[in-house]
């Protein structure tokens, strides 16, 4: 469903809808801002070109109309198989595609042309779970299933395998420095994943980056607290934190707003206590203000955390605890 705010206060929803369009697993849209919104589901990816009709005349007593008479397009990119995520370039060109078998390729799709390119080199025995492109374009994020990760050069193709016993929850691109800040499972440390020359080079160095308030005290179980923080994501106009997690009804879904007000105002300790607790997950950066979102989990906190770090890059990687909420 894609909203629109008209001049009257009304919001027009056009709907989406395929008979192809089912079981769907990844909602992207494409970065050019032309309306164009990709829609992974169980056959491959449904890229909707949207066009609305918003010529219509509605009554003044409704807040919401639904349109469906519109010059919406769709074209289906066939993956012959259920698609697990996908990711955008910047430029909006290629769109990045994984499906979730074993052993499949991952598919770099040039969505003008409609056809794919396929890297299979190093993906053989696990799937991929977790896609991100850099701001720059020119370098993929790979996370596999299996705790292996790839960096791929998108100039020349050419790729970094690195083992890894954890698996990679969530990452985010620090686009000044070309710096990725990665949560594995099970670790209460960051990795940064830093890359020393400009592209197309692969020069890169692995470190580990200590937040504070995060502790190795406790376990952690996946499927814990730590699940029930959906997304974390930054409104980079007004600096704002939103986060999306469940509430303590089944299927009960809630969003949460910090402003900057807030941000700026709250204590870095008290939820955390003197020790610190929990092991990072979600992750969100925000690149005006230069300070990381993260969520933290644990067997055993009632509630998963959100806190709320600054990040200096230069002359080395460093974090300071800005402030902290538990997500009641």
């Amino acid at each position: 469903v894609d909203a629109d705010e008209q001049p009257n206060g009304l919001v027009q929803l056009t709907v989406l809808s395929n008979e192809i369009q089912y079981q769907g697993t990844d909602v992207q849209w494409r970065p050019t801002g032309d309306r164009c919104l990709a829609v992974a589901c169980n056959r491959g990816v449904c890229v909707w070109n949207i066009k609305v009709d918003i010529s219509q005349s509605f009554g003044s007593s409704s807040s919401c109309v639904t349109s469906e008479l519109s010059t919406t397009s769709m074209v289906f990119l066939q993956c012959h198989g259920p698609v697990g995520t996908i990711t955008w370039s910047p430029c909006g060109r290629l769109l990045a595609v994984s499906i979730k078998k074993k052993n499949s390729p991952l598919l770099i799709w040039d969505v003008s042309l409609g056809v794919n390119s396929k890297l299979s080199a190093g993906l053989n025995g696990s799937r991929v779970h977790l896609l991100r492109w850099s701001p720059c374009g020119s370098y993929l994020l790979v996370g596999m299933e299996s705790g292996s990760f790839f960096i791929w050069d998108t100039h020349t193709w050419k790729f970094k395998q690195w083992n890894f016993k954890h698996r990679m929850l969530d990452a985010v691109w620090i686009p000044k420095h070309n710096i990725v800040l990665a949560s594995f499972e099970g670790l209460t440390s960051l990795q940064q994943i830093r890359l020393s020359h400009k592209p197309p080079a692969l020069n890169i160095h692995l470190m580990p980056l200590v937040l504070p308030g995060a502790s190795s005290k406790g376990t952690y179980n996946e499927g814990e607290s730590g699940d029930l923080v959906s997304s974390v994501s930054w409104n980079n106009q007004n600096a704002s934190l939103v986060v999306t997690y469940k509430g303590a009804e089944e299927e009960e879904a809630l969003t949460r707003i910090f402003s900057s007000s807030d941000i700026a105002s709250a204590s870095s300790c008290s939820a955390l206590g003197k020790s610190g607790q929990g092991f990072p997950r979600k992750l969100s950066w925000d690149d005006n203000q230069e300070q990381l979102a993260v969520s933290l989990c644990a067997e055993s906190l009632a509630f998963p955390l959100i806190a709320v770090y600054s990040i200096k890059c230069l002359p080395i990687v460093q974090s300071a605890l800005k402030a902290c909420w538990k997500l009641l």
